[in-house]
């Protein structure tokens, strides 16, 4: 994988990563009334500005075309050609799964925070959940996309068909996700850094997978 393209891919997840923060770092208590599942009561409070999901919005907008030409040379690391061009689509296809999943749960927060302005906590919770249950079978997809991309790639470390050792595999996008959302949901929950840290597990994770790329990368070619 050549460095341009993980440097790419490094801006994108930061930019991504950023717009995780601004939706995640709230008081994570759950609401009094019911909502989709994200919400928080951190997103009901008046304090909570709507510039955040808007500007996660935009964020990942931009990102994803920083993500997009990396995704697609995720798999480059694959020594069979036929293996390391089908995972560089799978990779293609996950990368607009990414920004979808961003984008939805940034739409909710700033539908909920904006009704909570103007209709009250009832109705923005009920519209956060109609949303949530108009979109969901898209997002399952991009949810299902995302994972089988990753999957494939964890597989592929852990039997050795990869430039880089199986050991490379606790540096996998999918082990940090896990961490970080066992952190924040399990281990320290409740919290807005927390809940930040558990919004932030997909592209922390991929900023952790890149820069170990990166240093793979290097220490192979010297």
């Amino acid at each position: 994988m050549k460095n341009k393209y993980i440097y790419l891919g490094l801006i994108g997840a930061v930019l991504l990563g950023i717009g995780d923060w601004l939706l995640g770092f709230v008081n994570a208590t759950a609401p009094t009334a019911e909502a989709f599942a994200y919400i928080r009561a951190g997103h009901a409070a008046e304090d909570y500005s709507l510039m955040r999901p808007t500007l996660a919005m935009a964020l990942g907008a931009i990102g994803a075309l920083f993500y997009y030409p990396c995704f697609v040379h995720m798999g480059d690391i694959v020594t069979d050609e036929k293996k390391r061009k089908s995972l560089n689509f799978l990779f293609g296809l996950s990368s607009f799964s990414l920004t979808l999943i961003h984008n939805f749960y940034a739409i909710i927060v700033f539908v909920y925070a904006w009704m909570m302005r103007n209709g009250g906590e009832a109705l923005a919770g009920d519209l956060s959940m109609a949303m949530d249950g108009a979109m969901d079978k898209g997002v399952m997809v991009g949810f299902l996309a995302l994972g089988a991309a990753q999957i494939v790639l964890f597989l592929r470390i852990v039997k050795g068909q990869t430039i880089f050792p199986r050991q490379a595999v606790i540096f996998h996008p999918l082990v940090w996700l896990i961490v970080f959302t066992l952190i924040g949901t399990v281990l320290v929950s409740g919290n807005a850094f927390t809940y930040g840290l558990y919004t932030f597990g997909t592209n922390g994770g991929m900023i952790i997978w890149l820069v170990a790329v990166l240093v793979l990368s290097r220490d192979l070619a010297s």
